[in-house]
């Protein structure tokens, strides 16, 4: 009698097995093609140009994001300095205020939060009226 228990319970255990795997066997979507199932080739996040100086009389620049995945998020590092037409675009115009020398370092932020920095030179005037 316990050993027709144990050949029952084993025919169960093991029809509930094959069923699982079965059922996760059939979790893969083969009728897609396979390149939705590779990685994304995401181009390193940067900003051009790479490099920015503006002499006093410079009163505007235009940086553009690259690489990376949007939606972007821009910031400057000092108000005083300079500012941004807007903070979620892939080109800004960067704006100089005053004539003031200085450095502003503006930073870019991609949905990944991944992050690149452009460091703008300001030139001060080199009138001596000013």
């Amino acid at each position: 009698m316990h050993t027709r228990n144990y050949i029952v319970h084993g025919l169960i255990l093991s029809g509930l097995c094959l069923t699982l795997f079965m059922l996760c066997a059939g979790c893969e979507d083969n009728s897609q093609p396979s390149y939705y199932n590779q990685p994304v080739n995401v181009s390193p996040l940067a900003i051009s140009p790479s490099s920015l100086t503006l002499g006093a009389d410079d009163t505007f620049a235009v940086l553009t994001a690259t690489g990376g995945t949007g939606p972007y998020f821009w910031t400057v590092s000092n108000g005083t300095l300079g500012s941004l037409d807007t903070n979620s675009a892939t080109t800004v115009v960067y704006t100089r205020i005053g004539t003031t020398a200085g450095a502003n370092v503006v930073q870019l932020q991609d949905a990944n939060d991944w992050m690149a920095e452009l460091t703008i030179i300001h030139v001060a005037s080199t009138n001596s009226s000013q």
